[in-house]
């Protein structure tokens, strides 16, 4: 069985959720720098469901990734204006990815796996410099990821501005990463190019606003540019029943709009979150999110905090499962991806945190289920549509 997988989207989902440290997350703020050094550690296992085996060519090949994420974060006061954050992450995944899909003998797309064959690693490394001025600070950061077959590096620009008695504060940002791809045993497979490469800028404004000392909220734009092979090398679609290589537009525009609320009920000792995000591209995908996290405060320096999640979105333009056409009819752009699908997904989750002086613990685990909204049996429905778990085990202490 040949080998495929998938690059960078899964792993990067998976390092944002366990990125979540104790102690790291909040709005911007132009404030201080921290006055002492603070260490957090934490270990993820990220498991996908297999699919059902009707659904597959066979249920040997209906098990996905399994990924097992390692980090370390480290932020430290550099003399009275300036603090540093580096950020080291290791990734180890295995399992097989859906490879491409066909039309099953009841009409209904069947998922062809990629099988077990799929052993990767990821390591990624960022250090940002955060320097504070009276009532503003601007951050630099710099950062690289790699794997096997993918190396990236990144640099990024923040600018925080406090305003209305530092009630207020503005972020600008900007981003840009050059990424290199270098698709395995593409002397092997004809859709695996030997060398590409892609870019990717996001601009950014926030504006956070404290409303008194228990409300806050904040609101953001932004735009992002990719361009370059953004297709999956390892993936493939039947078109008239031959196998083509993935093929997307070289170029992607998208908007992203954030908005964000936090609730704290001093009677209670307990708050509430709440974060929506809506996102727009030119392949023709919209996806809304929509998450609540309440977190509540018990005795003995114990916490808990419950969460769910809302997820939708429509199809890419150029998304089918497989396509039946004239030869001369058949679309440059072709993916049959179950990221650019349609589906709706629901997350949940749990997040326990334990405070012993001046170490914090946490223990999280969350459930992703995909759904497509519409009947069973329709062939526009991706059999590859992923459910998740995602347990997490992180520490941090102040010095």
């Amino acid at each position: 069985m040949a080998i495929t997988k998938k690059i960078t989207p899964t792993l990067a989902a998976l390092t944002a959720s366990a990125a979540a440290m104790p102690g790291i997350s909040g709005f911007a703020s132009a404030a201080s720098p921290i006055t002492e050094p603070r260490i957090s550690i934490s270990t993820s296992s990220y498991q996908e469901q297999a699919i059902d085996g009707i659904r597959t060519t066979g249920t040997d090949n209906a098990d996905r990734y399994d990924i097992e994420v390692g980090q370390f974060q480290l932020v430290a006061p550099m003399g009275d204006n300036a603090e540093i954050d580096f950020r080291l992450a290791k990734d180890r995944m295995s399992g097989a990815s859906p490879w491409f899909v066909v039309e099953g003998a009841d009409g209904e797309p069947v998922q062809v796996m990629s099988g077990a064959t799929i052993d990767d690693e990821r390591k990624d490394a960022s250090l940002e410099y955060k320097h504070f001025n009276d009532s503003s600070a601007i951050s630099v950061i710099l950062g690289i990821s790699s794997e096997n077959d993918y190396l990236s590096h990144n640099i990024g620009v923040v600018v925080d501005q406090e305003l209305n008695n530092n009630n207020t504060t503005v972020s600008v940002g900007y981003s840009f990463s050059d990424d290199n791809i270098t698709a395995t045993d593409s002397e092997l497979f004809f859709s695996r190019p030997e060398k590409e490469n892609k870019s990717v800028q996001l601009l950014s404004l926030n504006v956070s606003h404290a409303v008194n000392k228990n409300l806050a909220f904040q609101t953001g734009l932004s735009y992002e540019v990719q361009k370059g092979f953004l297709s999956d090398p390892y993936k493939l679609v039947m078109v008239n029943n031959i196998p083509l290589a993935d093929s997307r537009p070289d170029s992607r525009y998208a908007l992203i709009y954030v908005a964000n609320l936090r609730q704290y009920f001093p009677k209670s000792t307990a708050a509430l979150k709440i974060d929506y995000r809506y996102y727009a591209d030119n392949w023709g995908i919209d996806s809304h999110t929509l998450s609540l996290i309440w977190h509540q405060n018990l005795t003995n320096n114990w916490s808990v905090a419950p969460m769910v999640r809302y997820y939708k979105q429509n199809e890419a333009d150029f998304f089918a499962n497989y396509l039946v056409t004239a030869e001369n009819q058949a679309s440059i752009h072709h993916s049959s991806d179950y990221r650019l699908s349609k589906f709706d997904a629901v997350s949940y989750g749990l997040t326990l945190t334990k405070q012993i002086g001046r170490m914090g613990i946490e223990l999280s685990a969350e459930q992703y289920e995909s759904t497509d909204s519409r009947k069973p049996g329709d062939s526009r429905t991706s059999p590859g549509l992923v459910d998740f778990s995602l347990v997490s085990l992180s520490a941090s202490y102040e010095f």
